[in-house]
């Protein structure tokens, strides 16, 4: 009897408790998947379509900016072959200022007249200068060089004048760096206000 008892109380005895299992990492809620996906695709496609219309602009810019200072050129052009050879340099000084650069090349190449010299005393040759040189050729030209000292490029339009001559005109204007550089502030703006739009929808969703 006695054995039976302490069978039965040996049955009736609880369980020592178990050791806790470990808990599995719980998986990112819903809303958050959505969030993750959403903005990572939004950021990917305003980021290449900012760059994307920026360079487009800038590349129609350019090719604006050469017609319009060729134009000016051929304007220019023609009030000097009208005037008398001795008279250019001072129709050039009276009538032509301002941000776009006058310079009169002869034949040779010599500088007759620049209305922004960029040292003192005579200026270099220009006869092999690429917008003189394909002017002197082909009668008008238009090029754009890029300078990495003022990070800027240098537009240049140049026409063959009726003795020769070559007259040159050059603007200088945004590179396309420099130009990308000053949407920097906007394209933030935007994308914080696309995280939290992207936010509240996959909220909204969830």
């Amino acid at each position: 009897a006695a054995s039976e008892l302490r069978a039965s109380g040996d049955a009736a005895a609880p369980s020592a408790p178990s050791a806790p299992a470990a808990s599995a990492p719980r998986p990112r809620s819903l809303s958050r998947r959505i969030f993750a996906s959403v903005l990572g695709f939004t950021l990917a496609v305003m980021v290449v379509f900012s760059v994307a219309l920026t360079s487009i602009y800038y590349v129609t810019y350019e090719q604006d900016a050469e017609r319009l200072l060729i134009v000016q050129a051929r304007d220019a052009a023609a009030r000097l072959d009208a005037a008398p050879a001795d008279e250019r340099v001072a129709v050039l000084a009276e009538q032509f200022s301002g941000l776009v650069r006058y310079t009169l090349v002869a034949p040779d190449g010599e500088v007759l007249f620049d209305t922004a010299p960029t040292a003192p005393g005579p200026a270099d040759n220009h006869a092999n200068r690429p917008e003189v040189r394909d002017a002197a050729a082909a009668g008008e030209a238009a090029v754009s060089r890029y300078s990495a000292t003022l990070s800027s490029d240098t537009v240049y339009a140049a026409v063959r004048l009726a003795d020769g001559a070559v007259l040159r005109l050059a603007e200088t204007r945004e590179s396309l760096l420099s130009f990308l550089g000053g949407l920097t502030v906007p394209v933030l703006g935007a994308l914080a206000v696309a995280v939290l739009l992207v936010l509240l929808l996959s909220r909204a969703l969830t």
